[in-house]
């Protein structure tokens, strides 16, 4: 959504972002008189029983709708211009309301009447299904996930334009929801990420907390993975594979069927974002007692996060797709960076973003992705060469930044010619 905002600001609209609170936004975003960010109450934190199961109903049926569609209806209001900021070429305000997806329950319905109420375009850009991360917590045959996802398809024919990440996606939503149009705008890295350089990594280990492992300030291989900590990210696959792969280093596991390594490698992982399953999982690896693994994370702004990524030799994607369509961003940032990256094979759609070099890459269990590890950490040589051959993939396959790609596929949905 920040880049939708940059990309329609550039465009010479005035934007207002919605949404909650959290870490500080980039400052070519703050620093943008086109741009106003305009702040949600954040949930409240309810304890379990009857009364916090009242309230959570109270807020998220009627107090959080209720909210939006105020806060949507005030973007209304032409936006305050200091001295010097004045654009002859300014839109007019809110005729233009584009609403991310997930969540969907109530921001669709939301949408809809305030775009009713406003006159505006309404455009959804679909980046998953709210009912299919809702399966993610819930039993898969239930009735409360089919009835989100008839909610969910229903609302979306009140929108006049769809945007969606993949094809296998624009597919779901053509021939399955009918709806229409619907335009592929497939993620791709900001600019940030194509100009990062490698950082110093020591530098970057002192902002991110050591969590298990030796505290070496080297390693042989180092990996990166960003998660925001939730139910779609299979981190704990992760964790069985780093301890499965400390045995084998240690040479402690006979059926790993790896040979035998008198100094073994070491291996740095670095795990960023912020989430609130994160403690409980950084508990969880310190316990394992790793030798050969060391841990670090923490939250890095954009720009760091940027050069941790040019610094790493292979990057870790644990997205497991809710709905079998959705592509992860962190792939395309890791793309931006030209770092080759290595991830939980969900489905053929990964393929849509994945260059044909990542293939022997992909993994599906905590054993797979050990053995991976191992045979990066153990054949040096080899590994070096498919990782190269990776990254100059990824290099010929950038193309059209992602302005570029926005303005050819999602401005025409905005109205314009």
């Amino acid at each position: 959504m920040l880049y939708h905002a940059q990309a329609l600001a550039d465009e010479g609209y005035d934007v207002t972002l919605l949404g909650y609170r959290g870490h500080a936004l980039p400052a070519d975003v703050l620093g943008r008189n086109a741009i106003r960010v305009r702040y949600l109450r954040s949930p409240p934190r309810l304890k379990a029983g009857a009364a916090g199961l009242f309230v959570q109903v109270l807020w998220r049926g009627l107090l959080q709708p209720l909210e939006l569609l105020v806060r949507i209806l005030a973007a209304r209001r032409p936006m305050p211009r200091g001295r010097g900021s004045q654009r002859t070429n300014a839109r007019p305000p809110a005729s233009i309301l584009l609403v991310q997806v997930p969540p969907a329950i109530p921001n669709l319905t939301v949408a809809a009447l305030a775009g009713r109420l406003c006159g505006c375009r309404i455009i959804v850009d679909w980046h998953n299904f709210g009912w299919s991360m809702l399966a993610l917590r819930a039993r898969a045959g239930s009735a409360l996930i089919g009835a989100a996802r008839a909610y969910e398809r229903w609302s979306g024919t009140l929108a006049h334009a769809h945007l969606c990440v993949s094809s296998a996606m624009r597919d779901v939503l053509t021939k399955e929801w009918k709806l229409s149009p619907v335009a592929v705008l497939h993620d791709k890295p900001a600019d940030v990420f194509l100009a990062a350089v490698p950082a110093d990594l020591q530098k970057l280990r002192g902002l991110l907390g050591h969590v298990a492992g030796p505290p070496s300030g080297d390693s042989d291989l180092a990996v990166v993975t960003s998660t925001s900590w939730t139910a779609d990210e299979d981190m704990d696959l992760l964790l069985r594979a780093l301890v499965h792969l400390d045995v084998c280093l240690a040479g402690g596991d006979t059926t790993a069927r790896v040979p035998a390594i008198v100094q073994p490698p070491f291996l740095e992982l670095f795990a960023t974002g912020d989430g609130a399953a994160r403690a409980d999982w950084e508990r969880r690896a310190a316990a394992a007692g790793l030798r050969h693994v060391t841990i670090r994370t923490g939250w890095l702004d954009l720009e760091l996060y940027a050069c941790l990524l040019a610094s790493c030799d292979v990057g870790l994607s644990l997205h497991r797709s809710a709905s079998g369509v959705d592509l992860p961003m962190k792939i395309l940032d890791m793309h931006g960076a030209r770092l080759p990256v290595a991830a939980l094979d969900y489905g053929p759609c990964l393929n849509e973003v994945l260059a044909p070099e990542e293939s022997t890459l992909k993994f599906r269990s905590d054993r797979e992705l050990s053995l991976l590890l191992h045979q990066l950490l153990t054949h040096a040589e080899e590994a070096e060469a498919r990782l190269a051959a990776a990254a100059a993939a990824i290099r010929r396959g950038q193309g059209q930044s992602w302005h570029a790609r926005w303005r050819a596929k999602a401005l025409a949905m905005m109205g314009e010619e």
